[in-house]
């Protein structure tokens, strides 16, 4: 990922220079800041190589070098651009049907591409631009088309750091999580089929997901098609991302993942339990007691879900309820001698002593894996 903490260059220091102004520059001076990825080591990460085929419609979405523009060309693919740089679409207009910039996005015909492709390239917007630019491509789609999109997203969570400026827009330092990226997709009429981590670069606090977007149309075909694992691996994603949110602080966006998880995959309990978490967190008892007995009820065996849902019944005076919940689980793991200590005294809440991480309230999430379960 192309991320530096400041620019040698004088002249892109400038700060009067506009980002326009700035890609223009790079076109012409400075492609250290430009994509040179060949066609298809991107298709492949996008998982889009089987439908790169001759006589798709493409919207090629940030023209970089001009590598993978030339290589749609070259398979038989009638290929659109659209780029912030006028000096980029310039390197590939005569090459193909049509070019496009951010001010012409209205202009975009509906119903049109089979296919969009959008890489390295929303890391330098704002979020105002790329809801405009997504909006639109979302709506150039044929029914059955699909948008590929990677963005980079922050290892740790802490999006406060890596919002829009002018700096972090010129060097592709603008991260935004999973969960963000589904509301603005959902606001402008789409919605994620497929997403994956495609990308890991620890050095830089960052990752890459790629995901597929699809028009959110009465009657999909995508949408109806989509299979199961395809929306419960998804599941397994927004979980995650709600989980590294939650316990960067960040619990209101963290609750948006969850509830996106269980819209996927009802049957998955790991985001009922964390739902349960951040209700509890605000003192919303009814809805935490609600996602807790649905995490227990799919999971009957799983000592935190059974640990959280016991914290909360005991915090609200309901002892018979809690002697319960511990009972039922003893009678799945009745050697399990710290929750039969928990039954028998009802006071020894020590969380540290069943190895979860403490969280206001006492109870807890665990921490995320990246993917599937690893259950």
């Amino acid at each position: 990922m192309k991320i530096k903490s400041s620019i040698q260059d004088g002249n892109l220091n400038n700060a009067d220079m506009s980002v326009n102004e700035w890609w223009d520059y790079c076109q012409s001076n400075n492609s250290w800041y430009l994509t040179g990825s060949k066609g298809p080591e991107v298709w492949e990460r996008l998982n889009i190589a089987d439908k790169i085929r001759y006589g798709q419609v493409v919207l090629n979405i940030g023209v970089g070098l001009g590598y993978c523009t030339q290589e749609l060309v070259a398979i038989g693919c009638t290929v659109h651009a659209l780029d912030i740089s006028e000096v980029a679409l310039d390197r590939v207009r005569k090459m193909i049907a049509g070019t496009w910039s951010p001010t012409q996005l209205a202009q975009l015909p509906d119903s049109f591409f089979d296919l969009a492709i959008s890489n390295l390239v929303t890391q330098h917007m704002n979020d105002e631009d790329l809801f405009d630019q997504m909006g639109a491509v979302i709506r150039s789609l044929k029914p059955d088309g699909i948008f590929a999109m990677q963005f980079a997203y922050s290892l740790s969570a802490r999006y406060d750091l890596y919002k829009a400026t002018s700096g972090t827009m010129k060097v592709g330092a603008v991260l935004r999580s999973l969960a963000k990226m589904n509301s603005f997709v959902e606001k402008a009429h789409g919605r994620i089929l497929w997403v994956d981590k495609i990308g890991d670069f620890p050095e830089w606090n960052s990752g890459w997901y790629g995901v597929h977007i699809v028009r959110h149309d009465e009657g999909s075909p995508l949408l109806q098609d989509r299979s199961l694992e395809n929306a419960r691996n998804a599941a397994r994603f927004f979980n995650a991302d709600g989980e590294d949110l939650f316990n960067a602080g960040d619990a209101d966006n963290a609750e948006a993942a969850f509830l996106h998880s269980v819209r996927l995959d009802p049957e998955f309990a790991r985001p009922h339990n964390n739902l349960g978490v951040v209700y509890f967190q605000k003192s919303n008892h009814d809805l935490a007691l609600k996602h807790f007995e649905k995490a227990m009820r799919l999971e009957p065996g799983n000592r935190l879900f059974v640990f959280n849902c016991g914290k909360l019944l005991k915090s609200l005076g309901m002892a018979s309820e809690t002697k319960d919940v511990y009972s039922d689980f003893l009678k799945i793991h009745p050697g399990d001698d710290e929750i039969r200590g928990l039954l028998k005294g009802l006071n020894a809440f020590e969380v540290t002593n069943l190895n979860f991480r403490n969280h206001q309230n006492s109870l807890a999430v665990k921490a995320g894996a990246g993917g599937p379960l690893d259950d």
